[in-house]
């Protein structure tokens, strides 16, 4: 599992709810490991503090800053991203995620609309409760691996510039046809 987002204080929001979450959904699968990214802007010290009482230390990597040209690296070898910010420090990190084929978590004031509450792209509110079902959720079928990938690649490509650019010319097509009747 990967998170991305930056480490502020007080103790950063996002991880507040996510590191509990992580740590009742690790209870079940203790290979489970949680890699975070993210430049400390004064809160590291905080968040460290908050996964060591919750006995995380050992399941956590703290990755500090990573350069986008690297953050591709990560991102494709986790199984699920957790946004759980109103942020994303790297622009499309959300679509960058899918089209690797990693599912994502997002925060529901994100405005990303997932597929289901099961899908590839989940908006959850910012609870730990809603963490952790998502949180198990995602893990349960990332166990069934190939066609959570591909619903993941799938609304990626929706998100593409070819797509995009074919949904303007329809819309321009419409409101033409539209003016002519």
């Amino acid at each position: 599992m990967l998170f991305v987002g930056r480490l502020s204080t007080p103790t950063p929001t996002p991880l507040a709810s996510l590191l509990p979450a992580f740590a009742e959904v690790r209870r079940s699968r203790p290979s489970l490991r949680l890699h975070i990214a993210g430049s400390d802007l004064g809160g590291r010290t905080e968040a460290k503090a908050l996964a060591h009482a919750l006995g995380l230390t050992p399941a956590i990597t703290w990755l500090g800053h990573v350069p986008t040209d690297r953050l591709t690296d990560h991102l494709a070898d986790a199984d699920v991203l957790a946004l759980p910010s109103g942020t994303d420090p790297y622009g499309d990190l959300a679509g960058t995620a899918l089209a690797l084929g990693t599912s994502v978590i997002v925060h529901a004031d994100e405005g990303e609309v997932g597929t289901s509450d099961r899908g590839p792209l989940t908006p959850v509110p910012g609870t730990t409760d809603a963490w952790r079902s998502s949180l198990a959720a995602h893990l349960d079928a990332h166990a069934h691996g190939a066609a959570l990938r591909h619903a993941a690649r799938a609304v990626a490509a929706r998100g593409t510039w070819p797509a995009v650019a074919d949904a303007v010319v329809r819309e321009y097509r419409a409101v033409a046809a539209a003016r002519r009747a």
